[in-house]
């Protein structure tokens, strides 16, 4: 959570401002996918922090992504 919360922060200002909003989802989820993916190769404690880490850093991310590209889909009044 208190890794996720900054992560939250600038991915949602970052979706404010880029055009490409599904390109920025699919990049936080290809970074959040290697890190747990990551965690099964891990062999100290140091490692596997990290990786979760930058688990919790694109889980946080993808949230606000999520609702921003859903509203980029769907028209005003469907929502």
């Amino acid at each position: 959570f208190m890794i996720g919360l900054p992560a939250s922060f600038l991915v949602g200002c970052l979706a404010d401002v880029m055009e490409k909003r599904s390109l920025l989802f699919l990049s936080v989820m290809l970074i959040g996918e290697g890190a747990c993916l990551g965690t099964y190769f891990v062999t100290t404690y140091r490692q596997l922090y990290w990786c979760r880490a930058l688990t919790g850093c694109s889980v946080g991310g993808a949230l606000p992504l999520i609702y921003s590209v859903l509203g980029d889909y769907c028209e005003p009044r469907e929502r």
